[in-house]
């Protein structure tokens, strides 16, 4: 689940590949990042934008770009989980 190089050339990233911990829901998609050895960046991604597509040619990057909130600090990230009402405890990913 861990990589520091790109598995494939296909997809669209929307976050850094170092995802450290995570949690998801219907609605929801939680993510932690490393970006070097210290600095952690946190992640919300709000999937409710995909049930108002109409079909698969619609989803974009730009418009699922749109629905991705971060790089966020720790303390931001919790602020946003909490005005948001997202009750979903972090992962840690196993190497």
């Amino acid at each position: 689940m861990y990589s520091n190089e790109r598995c494939t050339g296909n997809g669209i990233e929307l976050i850094p590949m170092t995802v450290t911990e995570f949690s998801y829901n219907t609605n929801w998609i939680l993510a932690k990042t490393k970006n070097g050895e210290f600095i952690s960046q946190f992640w919300i991604i709000d999937k409710s934008v995909l049930e108002t597509l109409k079909n698969y040619n619609d989803v974009t990057p730009k418009v699922i770009g749109e629905n991705v909130i971060g790089p966020l600090d720790s303390v931001t990230f919790e602020n946003q989980i909490l005005a948001r009402n997202i009750n979903l405890p972090l992962e840690v990913i196993d190497k």
